[in-house]
């Protein structure tokens, strides 16, 4: 299998390359822009590993939410390259990509969506077998919103029921992303209670990309570049100067 996965919805972008039996992955460096390093660093993945773009078996990408600058380049990057290679594409939920880093479970995904919002989702890991990357599915139990820290709902009540156990106890979530270091204080107590733990530090990686977009290669779930959608969540792009002040930035 090689799959090339293109991450870019937040500051610390990433490419990666599940090339065979082997993931190789570079992230953004420093100050410097997406646009600048994203094509240098898929061909150096590509030189790494010894190969190119034309034996490559698809092109993931993460189609947010996340920064409507990094969405759109992601994107627009992965329909070039999947139209003038002739490669299939496959459209990865960042939010759900984060929680396939983790062991399986529930995961309430928590990140900053800037100008004082944050963007959620919970979602469920499951495990299909044992051993080899990408035998983990994800399956959201609350899509995709984006909202003021005060208004973060609560992760849905699951029975164990539900998970192939035994017992009936409630399923305890466990919070993921930097929205819980950056805005613990303004979220609902009724949700921080739900959770058995949190990890602020899970950010979105091109891995974790590649990693869930394989079940997507093994079932040929792809999508047209030409229909590629970015998942923005909200329309808004940025803040008019009179929010900003109000909210305590400058002009």
């Amino acid at each position: 299998m090689k799959l090339l996965s293109l991450e870019t919805t937040t500051d610390t972008g990433s490419v990666a390359l599940h090339w065979q039996n082997a993931v190789l992955e570079r992230r953004a460096q420093g100050s410097t822009t997406h646009s600048d390093w994203l094509l240098p660093a898929v061909g150096s993945l590509l030189a790494e590993a010894g190969g190119t773009l034309a034996q490559l078996d698809a092109i993931a990408v993460s189609i947010g939410p996340g920064s409507f600058t990094g969405v759109r380049l992601a994107c627009a990057v992965a329909q070039g390259l999947a139209v003038a290679c002739d490669k299939p594409l496959i459209a990865v939920p960042t939010l759900q990509a984060m929680a396939w880093q983790r062991d399986p479970g529930f995961y309430l995904v928590c990140v900053d969506a800037r100008m004082q919002e944050v963007y959620w989702s919970a979602c469920e890991v499951r495990a299909e077998g044992e051993g080899e990357l990408g035998v983990r599915q994800v399956v959201e139990h609350l899509a995709a919103g984006v909202g003021v820290p005060e208004n973060l709902p609560l992760p849905p009540h699951i029975s164990s029921s539900h998970t192939n156990v035994n017992t009936n106890q409630t399923i305890r979530w466990t919070g993921i992303g930097d929205a819980f270091a950056q805005y613990a204080l303004r979220m609902p107590a009724a949700v921080l209670q739900q959770l058995a733990a949190v990890d602020a530090e899970v950010r979105p990686s091109a891995a974790a990309v590649g990693g869930l977009a394989q079940q997507a290669l093994a079932k040929q779930q792809f999508v047209d570049p030409a229909l590629l959608t970015p998942l923005y969540v909200r329309n808004k792009v940025a803040q008019t100067t009179a929010e900003r002040l109000a909210a305590g930035g400058r002009s």
